[in-house]
């Protein structure tokens, strides 16, 4: 049975510990279910996206097993590259 609330699931694609490990969602020990979801959405210059950023860690402290979205431009997708407190982030 597919576990669709797991922090680790995609839907179009098999998951990191899948991948990895060869772990199906049945007998899987990286299951981390979501909370809460949450969508950010910041579309100005990378500057003010950037300084956006420093309201990811009160989120992860008050609601630590959330799944964060973040939408932006293109011009700001390097800044979430190596952010672990970023879940997806969602380009247009």
């Amino acid at each position: 049975m597919l576990k669709t609330d797991c922090k680790h699931f995609h839907g179009d694609r098999p998951c990191v510990p899948h991948k990895e490990k060869g772990m199906k969602c049945d007998d899987c020990t990286e299951y981390k279910p979501i909370s809460f979801k949450i969508l950010i959405v910041k579309l100005d210059a990378a500057g003010d996206v950037l300084r956006t950023t420093s309201i990811l860690k009160p989120l992860k402290r008050k609601y630590p097993d959330s799944y964060i979205t973040w939408c932006t431009r293109q011009n700001s997708k390097e800044l979430f590259k190596y952010n672990p407190l970023v879940d997806d982030v969602i380009l247009i």
